[in-house]
């Protein structure tokens, strides 16, 4: 009956748009596939924070389910312990989902077609 209203389009299908808002799932699977990925992990509150990170400073913040840069500013470049623990925090509180801690890369921005 659903097929009826079903409405034709060009692009990914539902599942692949919903693994690729995962910034997680996409590093899990680009890894599993052999493509290198920045060192990272996943703070779902500021007590998951590391002592040590598996990366050195500088590291970037981004919220785990947005695309487009979305909730990435100039704030998201971490340069220290406190300003980790301090923005994962504020990260969680607003956008109310995981926050991805990911080694700093000082170049621009790539989305890339796999």
């Amino acid at each position: 009956m659903l097929e009826r209203f079903a409405v034709p389009y060009v692009g990914s299908g539902p599942a692949t748009l919903c693994l690729g808002l995962d910034k997680v799932m996409c590093k899990r699977l680009a890894l599993a596939s052999g493509i290198a990925t920045p060192k990272w992990f996943c703070a779902d509150k500021t007590g998951t924070l590391l002592p040590q990170l598996p990366m050195p400073y500088p590291v970037i913040l981004k919220p785990r389910y947005e695309g487009s840069g979305s909730g990435i500013s100039h704030a998201s470049i971490i340069r220290d312990a406190d300003a980790l623990t301090r923005r994962v925090g504020a990260l969680l509180t607003e956008w109310r989902q995981p926050i991805l801690v990911e080694e700093f890369i000082p170049f621009g921005e790539l989305t890339v077609c796999v």
